[in-house]
């Protein structure tokens, strides 16, 4: 290792701190002041950017390899206590301790390359944090994206995100005589069942899923509009006129469907850069790596258009991001911190090996 590892009682308490700091989308700031403390207390240098990403920086000029989690968490605030190193609380996993781990590579590593670690605005919401890098135009060597992949897992793959909208409507009628009547809930709730049973299960198949249903406004009156928000994913090569085509199928006269916005899949190949160099480094730290491939959607998908190489990494069992029973120990973040390292050195290696070679 470049310098000196935070003992585990200091991981436990930083991260302890972190997930005190409740900072859903939008209120990310709140935890500048922290980060600060942190940088400071491991002498290292740090920027926040317009949007208020958050990176150590280690080096200097253009970034070569930028390790890149997110600030904020889903909403929802949890009670927050530590068992033994086992930190609980809202974002314990999705993602104070892949930010936390990143944190400390970048202010630890000691080497020729530049290093960003750190993380964006956002990532829960419209990834505007991300978005704000490609347009500033970062254009890293190599991206890690830090998202829970249980410690030993190397994501490769992310499904892409379709959030879609369905609206049905009807002429509505009186409770008492529903054969009369025309109810907009019916049909969206005719539409809904037989979407579900479209919906894949795996990676390589669109699934969609409703997350928020309103209709009606009287006990006694049938609903003339009823609306439901649909979370729709996306397999990599799937186009967004499939997601159309796939939502449109067996859609009632009176419904209509809208696409609300589209980011594609991304799945790289193990061998790549990246992967390999996390592989490598788990492999020296005398873990058995695992290959995953994640349903969900990450700023991976965004952040790919700007690396040569890519892939997500972290401490902490997913299983648990989003819920009630968030909680990681913080011996992932130190063995995290370390294959990070591992995986920064490699890099920086193979990047120089390849600019001697254009020289």
């Amino acid at each position: 290792m470049e310098a000196r590892l935070p003992s585990l009682e200091r991981i436990v308490e930083h991260l302890r701190r972190l997930v005190e700091v409740y900072a859903p989308t939008g209120e990310e700031e709140r935890l500048h002041p922290v980060l600060r403390e942190i940088a400071e207390e491991l002498g290292a240098d740090y920027v926040i950017d317009e949007v208020g990403n958050f990176f150590i920086v280690s080096g200097d000029g253009h970034p070569n390899i930028v390790l890149v989690s997110h600030l904020d968490t889903v909403p929802g605030e949890l009670p927050v206590r530590v068992e033994g190193t086992t930190v609980w609380g809202r974002g314990a996993v999705d993602a104070r301790a892949p930010l936390l781990a990143m944190v400390y590579a970048a202010a630890l590593y000691k080497g020729p390359c530049t290093v960003w670690g750190g993380g964006v605005v956002a990532e829960e919401g419209d990834s505007r944090g991300a978005w704000h890098l490609v347009r500033k135009g970062v254009k890293p060597d190599y991206i890690i994206i830090g998202e829970p992949s249980g410690t030993t897992g190397v994501v490769i793959g992310y499904r892409g995100s379709a959030p879609s909208r369905v609206v049905c409507r009807g002429r509505g009628g009186h409770g008492a005589s529903p054969w009369d009547a025309d109810s907009a809930l019916e049909k969206l709730i005719d539409y809904y069942v037989s979407l579900r049973n479209r919906s894949g299960r795996s990676f390589n198949e669109i699934t969609a899923v409703a997350t928020i249903i309103r209709a009606g406004d009287y006990p006694n009156k049938l609903p003339e509009e009823a609306v439901a928000h649909l979370d729709v994913r996306v397999p990599p090569g799937k186009s967004i006129e499939d997601v159309r085509a796939f939502l449109e199928e067996g859609l009632p006269r009176d419904c209509r469907v809208e696409v609300l916005g589209y980011t594609p899949g991304i799945r790289v190949r193990p061998n790549d850069p990246v992967p390999r160099a996390l592989i490598r480094g788990l492999i020296r730290e005398g873990a058995k790596p695992r290959i995953l491939l994640k349903h969900g959607t990450s700023d991976m998908n965004i952040l790919a258009q700007v690396a040569r190489s890519i892939a997500a990494y972290g401490p902490g069992d997913s299983r648990l991001a989003h819920s009630t029973e968030e909680r990681v120990d913080a011996k992932e973040v130190l063995l995290a911190t370390r294959v990070l390292i591992h995986a920064i050195r490699e890099l920086c290696e193979t990047l120089r090996r390849r600019q001697t070679r254009h020289s």
